[in-house]
C-alpha cells in the first residue's frame, strides 16, 4: 500500500510557526511514499523538513512561497497505474 500526503497553504512561519504538534507526530520518515503539497509552503525549513518525512516531495508554487526550490506551476506524477496531478490556481 502506497501512502501519500497531500497537504497545503501551511503558511509557515507567515501564519503559524510551525505545524501542529499532534500532526506532527503522525509524520514518521519511511511511513509516507509521497508528499504532494498544493502550495504555500513559504519557508526553506517546512520544505527541507517534509523531505525528511518522504523523499518524493513535489510541490505546486503559490503566491506566498520564499524558497528557492524547483516548484511548479502544475505537476503530475505517475505511481503504479494511478496518477496524481494538482494545478495551482488563485481566484480573487
Amino acid at each position: 500500500m502506497v501512502l501519500v500526503l497531500v497537504i497545503g497553504d501551511l503558511h509557515i512561519p507567515h501564519r503559524i510557526h510551525d505545524l501542529p504538534g499532534k500532526f506532527k507526530k503522525l509524520l514518521v520518515p519511511g511511513k509516507i511514499q509521497q508528499i504532494l503539497c498544493t502550495g504555500n509552503v513559504c519557508d526553506r525549513e517546512t520544505y527541507e523538513y517534509l523531505r525528511t518525512v518522504s523523499p518524493d516531495v513535489n510541490i505546486v508554487k503559490g503566491d506566498y512561497d520564499e524558497v528557492r526550490v524547483l516548484y511548479f506551476q502544475t505537476t503530475l506524477r505517475k505511481r503504479a497505474e494511478t496518477g496524481r496531478g494538482i494545478v495551482r490556481q488563485h481566484s480573487p
